[in-house]
């Protein structure tokens, strides 16, 4: 009986991690924006220095 309380705990447990993404993902995704493009302009920064030989 109590292991098929576990799997059932299991699959419950299972199915609020995808909301909990859901809701991430609906409301962190102008932040997530800032951060990439933020990642992306460092690489311009440098693009000026040439590579020591």
């Amino acid at each position: 009986m109590f292991g098929v309380l576990q799997i059932i705990l299991f699959f419950k447990v299972w199915g609020m991690t995808n909301d909990i993404r859901g809701i991430r993902d609906k409301y962190l995704k102008d932040e997530d924006e800032k951060e990439e493009r933020k990642r992306n302009t460092i690489p311009e920064i440098n693009k000026g220095i040439k590579p020591m030989t």
